[in-house]
């Protein structure tokens, strides 16, 4: 009984070690889609830049029929769309979502992943987000002139 027991922890010990290694291993993954990630933000947030220079007809030549006049400030969740077709509908909103306050509160000179992560990382922003969408739609439905949105 007591050999047994001590195989069992020699068992334990030898799982635990191989949960260390992945771990750690998991550790560098997840930092390496982090980065990934912000680059994807960034890149994004520029090519929006680029799009609201375009004229209508132009805008309409990359989105087709996904464009219409109620999407000119969800030009994020159309370029996800657009760029990552595989992306899950949840994911794709909640980027957009920090897309959209990206390019609301973000000043020209500041860094996308420095501005995500000084506002609480990405459910920070889409909560940030969130917020000042409602704020603009209560100013709106009151008559107050509205700031970004």
């Amino acid at each position: 009984m007591l050999e047994e027991v001590f195989a069992k922890i020699e068992a334990a010990r030898k799982r635990a070690l191989r949960l260390q290694k992945l771990s750690k291993v998991a550790e560098r993954v997840e930092r390496k889609r982090d980065v990934c990630l912000y680059r994807l933000f960034d890149d994004l947030h520029g090519i929006e830049g680029d799009l609201h220079k375009l004229s209508w007809k132009d805008r309409r030549k990359i989105f087709g029929s996904l464009l219409d006049f109620r999407t000119n400030r969800q030009l994020g969740s159309l370029l996800l769309r657009q760029v990552y077709p595989e992306l899950g509908a949840k994911k794709r909103a909640k980027y957009g979502a920090v897309l959209r306050y990206v390019a609301a509160a973000k000043s020209p000179r500041q860094k996308v992943k420095d501005f995500v992560r000084k506002n609480g990382s990405i459910n920070g922003c889409v909560t940030k987000e969130s917020k000042l969408r409602m704020s603009a739609a209560r100013q709106s439905a009151t008559g107050q002139k509205n700031g970004k949105w």
